[in-house]
């Protein structure tokens, strides 16, 4: 089972250092529709169906502020691509996309969900969340993803995003083509308070 968030308490000096190559620099990959196109660097694998690891795309490493006490675990990552289905208290869905983050020592079915910072608002909108109180949770829970070529970007855990906008986890899918293995979330939504009039008798 994919780990949505498991917590690490680590030293704070805990930092990993890569060598950059400033010959070369490959941008920020962003897209205007985050949901189906989530901002990220690198170039993505894809989840192997020998191994059940993701092979193939760049190598990044994560880091954290030396203020943080959890986390996923330190160490060099692959990531690539699952899908998400989300679906309203109507029924309608949304299909969307996210990063699967993974050790290169571990299988896809232990890594994590992480979506960039910059793409939260896009997400909360379509989760049903409230964005000032998504932000507020993810304070000081950032984390740095950096590449081989020296690019960075600040991810957020995923799994946090869809609690703290009142949806949940469903079912998770997986479908297999030749060598590859696909993943698929499903995440259900909940129905926004409604505020109720109260009637004062006797007054």
């Amino acid at each position: 089972m994919k780990k949505k968030w498991i917590p690490y308490t680590f030293a704070a000096a805990s930092v990993i250092a890569i060598a950059t190559i400033t010959q070369f620099i490959k941008p920020v990959t962003a897209h205007a529709d985050v949901l189906t196109n989530p901002t990220h660097i690198g170039s993505p694998g894809s989840i192997d169906s020998t191994s059940d690891a993701i092979v193939g795309g760049d190598l990044l490493a994560l880091s954290y502020d030396p203020g943080q006490i959890a986390g996923p675990a330190l160490g060099k990552y692959r990531f690539c691509e699952d899908s998400i289905v989300i679906e309203a208290p109507d029924g309608s869905t949304t299909n969307a996309a996210i990063y699967h983050y993974d050790l290169t020592t571990q299988t896809a079915n232990n890594g994590y969900l992480l979506i960039a910072l910059s793409d939260v608002p896009m997400f909360v909108a379509a989760l049903g969340g409230r964005l000032s109180f998504v932000e507020k949770q993810l304070q000081g829970h950032e984390i740095t993803v950096t590449d081989q070529y020296g690019d960075t970007l600040t991810l957020v855990n995923f799994s946090t995003v869809v609690s703290e906008s009142g949806a949940i986890f469903g079912t998770t899918q997986s479908t297999t083509v030749g060598q590859q293995i696909t993943l698929t979330e499903h995440i259900k939504t909940s129905a926004p308070p409604v505020a109720t009039s109260l009637t004062v008798s006797g007054a």
